[in-house]
C-alpha cells in the first residue's frame, strides 16, 4: 500500500475571509456598545409630574366614563 501525500492550504489565519468576517462581527460589537454608551449617558427625562393627567379624549377614558 503506498502512501498519498495530501496537499493541506495555508492555515485559516493566513486567508482574507476568515479576517473579513471577524471584522465584520466585531465592528457590529462595536457599534453596539457604542449606541448603549451613547443611550446611557443621555437618558431621557421624566416630565411627567406625580399627578397623572386628565384626558379630553374619550378613547382615553375608562370603562366606567365611556356612556357620560
Amino acid at each position: 500500500m503506498t502512501s498519498d501525500s495530501v496537499e493541506v492550504g495555508s492555515p485559516w489565519y493566513r486567508n482574507f475571509w476568515p479576517w473579513f468576517i471577524v471584522l465584520l462581527l466585531a465592528t457590529s460589537v462595536v457599534g453596539s456598545l457604542v449606541t448603549v454608551a451613547i443611550a446611557y449617558r443621555h437618558r431621557d427625562v421624566d416630565v411627567r409630574g406625580s399627578a397623572p393627567v386628565e384626558s379630553s379624549y374619550p378613547s382615553d377614558r375608562g370603562p366606567r366614563d365611556r356612556g357620560r
